[in-house]
């Protein structure tokens, strides 16, 4: 999946969708940050890299509890769905 995928979800009228939507992007933006690392490590900007990896982590753990909580525990897709694109949103 990529982000472009997600693109007729986040615009729906549905909040169930959009939730979706915006977890599977977050996700797609955490993997790719993840695989800059080392670039980020070499030009001495891993501070700041792991700083926004964090508050990423983070914001994802917090879309995971709003699934749970308000769309009586929807299933999100894991990362490995969202990266082979094996979950329709």
């Amino acid at each position: 999946m990529e982000l472009r995928d997600t693109v007729k979800a986040m615009l729906s009228d549905d909040y169930q969708r959009r939730l979706l939507a915006e977890y599977c992007q977050l996700v797609i933006r955490y993997k790719k940050l993840q695989k800059k690392k080392r670039y980020f490590i070499d030009r001495g900007e891993d501070d700041l890299y792991y700083q926004q990896a964090k508050i990423m982590l983070k914001y994802i753990e917090i879309l995971e509890k709003r699934a749970i909580r308000e769309l009586d525990r929807m299933d999100l897709p894991n990362e490995h769905e969202i990266e082979a694109g094996t979950r329709s949103i």
